[in-house]
């Protein structure tokens, strides 16, 4: 656990994020990033990890980590956004979160802007037409 109140943990994550976005950054320094958002994500509710996951979605210099664990998190409120919009995420997180998740996970990967045959196979096989 973090030292620190819940809610200085979530205005340093929100700072950090801020601050993340506004910028330009080297990869190097992303991965910094990756680091303290991803120890701060740790330790928040899912409203708050919802939150993240829609200011991230649209990120072109989204935390590489931390993106990956919010596609894959068990609430579509939290993956949906990244799933849906997220250009950093890559072919591998999408087949596997299609492999792993629930409906909910598959179709928002469906409504992503455009997708490549492996994905689609893999929604394909294991998608239904009741969601």
């Amino acid at each position: 656990m973090l030292a620190g109140s819940a809610a200085s943990r979530q205005r340093a994550l929100w700072y950090a994020t801020d601050l993340l976005i506004a910028g330009r950054y080297t990869e190097d320094e992303i991965w910094v990033f990756d680091e303290i958002i991803g120890r701060l994500e740790q330790e928040i509710e899912v409203a708050a990890r919802t939150q993240l996951a829609k200011r991230l979605a649209r990120a072109d210099n989204a935390p590489l980590r931390v993106i990956k664990k919010l596609a894959f998190d068990d609430s579509i409120d939290v993956a949906g956004p990244v799933l849906q919009q997220s250009e950093r995420l890559d072919t591998r997180a999408l087949i596997a979160t299609a492999r792993s998740k629930s409906q909910l996970h598959l179709l928002a990967i469906s409504r992503r802007k455009s997708i490549i045959e492996d994905v689609t196979d893999e929604l394909v096989t294991r998608g239904n037409r009741r969601c």
